[in-house]
């Protein structure tokens, strides 16, 4: 089947081939946020380029890298700035909104025709050169319909910050919280609630049940992986195994109502509670497994694991 679209993307862009100039920022392109200033950058990237041999890129302009198009590595510029001579730079011609191509090309099937049109050997060497995207068929909405495409989402965009917004500020809550109520730093609150302190091992007891080399070859089992506990929950999905193909640190026996704690760089935190649907799975040796004694609470135990005294 031939798709052919309503128009090209050479008919909604011409490439903006400028020369940059001295006094601007350096932008990059990034896969998930976007164009941004190559000074925001964890990894900051030098460059010994002048200003002159870079491309210089305008609000309402979308650069583009050529390697990386077909996965989605382009940027909506809101501001004047410098981009690598690699990137293209895309200038919207009238009745196209700028935004709304940038919604666009982030889509599964835009990205899809962006891999088609590109060329190279390998796909680390694909390249999408500006030739090759003024011919993609696109089907496109009239700028009207643009515009009201463009505000939803902007809606939707917003809720969503204001969203992360609250979920930070709760997290943060939470964690002063779980330190002043857990873990009391003043000798008086030791004294007043007749706390004291005790190690894991008296309040635990730690990997109660493992498999052993005379497991039958054939015993199969759901295993838990490191990579399976996101620091708050096993997975849903996990990968099932017989004892005589699985990874050989497959050996921890897990129940309801145990702790999952990651030993494997534990400064990350990687600790998961053990319900119904996770029960007689196996875990992986690089978890140490809680199992609270009678008269301790489990969830209480989970808890403190994320305070700063652990």
């Amino acid at each position: 089947m031939t798709y052919a679209g309503n128009c090209r993307l050479g008919d909604l862009f011409t490439s903006r081939r400028e020369k940059g100039r001295s006094g601007l920022p350096t932008l990059s392109v990034t896969l998930n946020d976007g164009l941004v200033n190559r000074e925001d950058l964890c990894r900051k990237q030098e460059t010994s380029l002048a200003p002159e041999e870079h491309l210089l890129v305008k609000p309402g302009d979308i650069a583009y890298n050529m390697m990386r198009m077909w996965q989605g590595a382009l940027g909506l510029s809101k501001t004047e700035g410098l981009v690598s001579p690699a990137y293209v730079v895309l200038k919207p011609k009238a009745g196209v909104n700028p935004q709304y191509m940038a919604y666009l090309f982030k889509t599964k099937r835009a990205k899809y025709l962006f891999w088609a049109y590109s060329y190279g050997l390998t796909e680390d060497r694909l390249r999408l050169y500006f030739d090759d995207f003024h011919k993609i068929p696109a089907f496109i909405h009239g700028l009207p319909e643009q515009e009201a495409i463009v505000a939803k989402l902007a809606t939707w965009n917003a809720a969503i910050q204001r969203t992360e917004r609250l979920l930070f500020i709760a997290l943060a809550t939470k964690r002063s919280m779980m330190q002043a109520l857990l873990s009391p730093k003043h000798p008086a609150d030791w004294r007043n609630h007749h706390w004291r302190r005790v190690s894991l091992g008296e309040i635990c007891s730690i990997d109660v049940e493992t498999l052993s080399n005379n497991t039958p070859p054939n015993y199969e089992f759901s295993y838990i992986s490191l990579a399976d506990v996101d620091g708050v929950a096993v997975s849903k999905s996990l990968a099932r195994h017989k004892f005589h193909t699985a990874p050989s640190r497959a050996r921890r026996v897990v129940k309801s109502g145990d702790i999952l704690m990651s030993t494997v760089r534990p400064n990350l935190k990687g600790y998961a509670r053990i319900n119904e649907q996770h029960a007689m799975c196996i875990a992986s040796t690089g978890f140490a497994v809680l199992s609270s004694i009678e008269g301790v609470c489990r969830d209480y135990v989970y808890h403190y694991l994320y305070t700063d005294d652990i």
